[in-house]
């Protein structure tokens, strides 16, 4: 079997990686190996059954996008990244949350304030500072622009000046594991109201979700976090998103949001550090 790893070596412990282990744990000997050492994922290899790709959140969101939506790549995932937020609590991927009917996504996607953190922050700061990179970035960054949202589900409609949305499929984001209620395959949103740009009046909302977190569905007028099953989204046009730790921008003002099973499962694996 044509076997490809790719190590992104700007991701936070890619210094760290074993591959050895790597080699001895995901793969068998009559498969023809090549190992490179690649960030850009237009460099990455379209002729492999097998890719192993070792990197960071953002470097599992290119390889979903480019492999595991083809059902004759097997794919596994080796975290060494900074925060490794799927990595933190799966060993396997089998659903994901699909963009416009053609964008996946594993564990996060989110716009307004601290969203830019995810993709602002150095390699160098990220290899230097580990974790403490993203937190000493979100206090410098700490802004509120409000945004005119409006979410569409099935059951229920949110229309207001937002200071941040996240859509999640993970019981963390940010180092911080607030989602308690959280279940497999599931696509959780957490909405928060933004009725000013005063700092003062959103940071205790932010406050509530991140460090008391949700057991149970919540809807009150400044903050929303429930189980989805469908969305559509309404944003102002070129609104940043940030998707598993990359910047994304969408064309048009419409965004559908749902899920889908991948053919084939992805494995994870955080457990090939020195």
């Amino acid at each position: 079997m044509n076997c490809q790893v790719i190590i992104n070596t700007q991701s936070g412990r890619a210094d760290r990686l074993d591959v050895k282990k790597i080699l001895e744990r995901h793969t068998n000997f009559d498969d023809q190996i090549t190992v490179s050492y690649l960030r850009n994922v237009e460099d990455w290899t379209d002729n492999c059954h097998k890719v192993i790709v070792c990197g960071g959140d953002g470097t599992l969101y290119s390889a979903l996008n480019k492999y595991a939506i083809k059902p004759d790549t097997q794919l596994v995932y080796v975290a060494c990244g900074t925060l490794n937020e799927n990595a933190c609590f799966k060993k396997n991927l089998t659903d994901v949350g699909l963009v416009n009917d053609k964008l996946v996504f594993s564990y996060v996607m989110a716009t307004g304030v601290f969203t830019s953190i995810g993709y602002d922050c150095t390699t160098e700061d990220k290899q230097k500072h580990k974790k403490l990179a993203y937190w000493k970035k979100a206090l410098l960054s700490y802004e509120i622009t409000p945004q005119d949202i409006c979410v569409v589900t099935p059951h229920w409609t949110w229309h207001k000046p937002t200071a941040l949305m996240m859509l999640l499929r993970s019981d963390r984001c940010f180092g911080f594991r607030f989602n308690k209620m959280y279940k497999d395959n599931t696509t959780y949103i957490l909405l928060v109201s933004a009725k000013d740009p005063l700092k003062t009046t959103t940071l205790p909302k932010l406050f509530r979700c991140f460090f008391m977190g949700f057991d149970k569905p919540y809807f009150t007028e400044d903050i929303v976090f429930a189980p989805i099953d469908s969305a559509t989204l309404k944003v102002p046009s070129n609104t940043e998103f940030c998707i598993d730790g990359e910047k994304v921008t969408f064309d048009n003002n419409t965004v559908r949001i749902s899920s889908r099973h991948l053919d084939n499962a992805v494995t994870i694996d955080y457990g090939c550090l020195h």
